[in-house]
């Protein structure tokens, strides 16, 4: 019988910018925590969440407000053209919350494509990268239309084994398709926004306007819970907004007020490069199959699924926090990360990919 391993349970004491220190003494450059866009603990969110606290911590319902939260949904109304807020207890709410919207607008199934994180209803829809899938979309949407409520889509990276990139041209059909199919379209911008992949929006990169976008924990730099659900108003309920905490909106003004504060796609961008050189080296080993970098986004896709476990526990003992998913090694650097971190995170990867490719010691 084997036992599946269980990987221990590590206990944070501080978390500052891109490092973590456990409480054995270890530190670890964190590339791992994703909603943390602009690093871990960012003194400005808690300076904001603390002020609050101690001015009025209280939430509050029926026709009352706090102010944090009148705020925060001012700003989110004014996030994107032509789309009001919902806010959300966390992401996945802001998710099922956008479905729900669709559903309610049109009741019917909600559509995927193949290779998505979201299985969706029915069969998968074909990523339309040529004129060939393109006209495979058109003939299933075509003969679904009126079932359908929606089709979603994780635009440019889909969060599944491998982490598979498509491009600007594939996400433009994609729109195009929908919209002369009369289907409404969902963009799940929970990793990919707030610059992740070097554009405010993912979606933004392809000059297309879904009906609806979903944000998550992105909102508050990953410090608490929240979500929002941006629709247009043929989706929008009359009221946006939904139950949040006090404390929680102040953390999301905080985080918007620092996000303005620099150029975040400039670093984003930036951060790419380097990941695309330091990374690059590791195209030289026999396992590795690609790499693919978008914005502060790194993959290292390798030929076969590792242990995942191993792989990580290995990656920590450089000093690595990173994640894995099925073939991919995934990079998820803070906005704010400096090139040194940049430089021993990569320089990590290569290091453990190269022992491991080389095979045990004999």
């Amino acid at each position: 019988m084997t036992i599946p391993y269980s990987e221990p349970v590590l206990t944070v004491t501080k978390a500052r910018g891109s490092i973590i220190t456990l409480e054995d003494g270890r530190t670890l450059i964190d590339a791992a925590t994703r909603n943390a866009v602009l690093g871990l603990s960012p003194t400005l969110i808690q300076l904001g969440i603390e002020s609050q606290a101690a001015r009025l911590p209280h939430a509050f319902d029926e026709v009352l407000t706090a102010a944090p939260a009148g705020k925060l949904q001012t700003r989110l109304n004014a996030l994107l053209p032509g789309k009001r807020a919902t806010v959300t207890p966390s992401g996945r709410f802001a998710f099922e919350t956008a479905l729900s919207m669709a559903r309610r607008a049109h009741a019917g199934d909600i559509a995927a494509f193949a290779g998505a994180a979201f299985a969706g209803d029915g069969a998968p829809l074909p990523l339309p990268c040529d004129d060939a899938s393109s006209a495979d979309l058109i003939a299933a949407l075509q003969g679904r239309a009126s079932r359908l409520a929606a089709v979603i889509i994780e635009p440019l990276v889909q969060l599944t084994p491998g982490l598979p990139f498509h491009g600007e041209e594939t996400l433009a059909r994609i729109r195009e398709i929908t919209f002369k199919c009369g289907v409404p379209l969902i963009a799940d911008e929970r990793f990919s926004g707030f610059g992740r992949l070097g554009v405010m929006f993912a979606h933004q990169a392809a000059v297309i306007d879904p009906d609806i976008v979903v944000l998550g924990e992105m909102l508050t730099g990953g410090t608490l819970p929240l979500g929002a659900v941006l629709a247009s108003n043929a989706f929008a309920p009359e009221t946006g907004w939904g139950p949040v905490d006090t404390l929680t909106a102040a953390a999301a003004n905080a985080f918007l007020d620092l996000y303005a504060r620099e150029n975040r796609l400039l670093a984003a961008n930036e951060i790419g490069k380097k990941l695309a050189v330091e990374l690059g080296k590791c195209l030289k080993l026999s396992t590795v199959k690609d790499i693919r970098v978008r914005g502060a986004l790194g993959v290292v896709e390798l030929h076969a699924a590792p242990d995942a476990a191993a792989l990580k526990r290995a990656l920590r003992m450089e000093g690595a926090l990173v994640a894995v998913n099925g073939t991919a090694i995934v990079l998820t650097p803070a906005l704010t990360m400096v090139s040194k971190e940049l430089h021993k995170l990569a320089g990590a990867v290569f290091k453990v990919l190269k022992a491991q490719a080389a095979g045990p010691a004999s």
